[in-house]
């Protein structure tokens, strides 16, 4: 405990940062062409570690028709992070691993693009402090679909979609 008046306390909230915004139509055109980037697209934004439960989103997502995987791609932005095996050996057991992509090292700016032509913000975490990808997004005029976890209600309240288990995980993203 630290001897500072209340008085002389301030509580700041996280935020985003404003480099996220929507970006106009033309903006994102030039943005998709030079990334090659589908028409639509499933996202993840985050470390690859466990508590980001993507074995499970990978697991949810070889689920899915290969003609809506087709139609929908994953794109994974992170950096390896701890105990990263079990997600490799998701990765290792897609049946169909041309549809999902994975990058890294990517400029804020290339995050806001990425989030700007998303189909859904996907964040199925089991543990998060805040969730700021959620925030960004919103930003960015982007749906999300996330776990069904305390933390996320406070961030998104009605704004998000919330998944509980592989059934509820299929059905939104099949629906959205």
């Amino acid at each position: 405990h630290l001897s500072i008046p209340e008085s002389k306390t301030t509580i700041i909230p996280m935020a985003v940062s404003p480099k996220f915004r929507k970006f106009s139509n033309e903006e994102y055109l030039k943005f998709k062409l030079h990334h090659a980037l589908p028409d639509n697209y499933f996202l993840f934004i985050g470390t690859l570690e466990p508590r980001k439960n993507l074995a499970f989103l990978l697991k949810v997502y070889d689920l899915l028709d290969t003609q809506l995987k087709a139609a929908f791609p994953l794109i994974l932005i992170g950096s390896w992070g701890w105990e990263h095996e079990s997600i490799q050996k998701a990765f290792s057991n897609l049946s169909t691993p041309q549809y999902v992509k994975h990058f890294e090292g990517l400029t804020t700016y290339e995050v806001c693009g990425y989030l700007n032509g998303a189909t859904a913000l996907l964040f199925p975490s089991l543990a998060e402090g805040f969730g700021i990808p959620i925030l960004e997004a919103f930003q960015c005029e982007t749906p999300v679909i996330c776990s069904n976890i305390d933390v996320f209600h406070e961030v998104a309240q009605e704004a998000a979609v919330y998944c509980h288990g592989e059934l509820e995980w299929r059905h939104a993203l099949i629906e959205i």
